[in-house]
């Protein structure tokens, strides 16, 4: 059984993809807590690739990180 490549798991990357923005952004998971008002336990599990968020929850995250949130659906590459 061979496993997926870390850049084609989307929750890992997703995980990545939050951490690394609240990273530039200079926000503790604290901070990004107190501006989304999502729990910060939460925001730990989501970064940690330990949930499964809701389209809702990455809008909050992503107004709270002073972005806006953008999601795709790209064919797979070739092999």
């Amino acid at each position: 059984m061979t496993s997926e490549p870390a850049q084609n798991n989307v929750p890992d990357r997703l995980g990545q993809i939050v951490a690394e923005a609240r990273r530039k952004c200079h926000l503790t998971q604290k901070d990004l807590s107190a501006k989304t008002g999502i729990a910060q336990s939460d925001i730990s599990r989501l970064e940690q690739s330990n949930a499964n968020p809701s389209i809702r929850t990455l809008e909050r995250i992503a107004e709270g990180l002073g972005m806006r949130l953008q999601i795709s659906f790209v064919p797979p590459e070739d092999k």
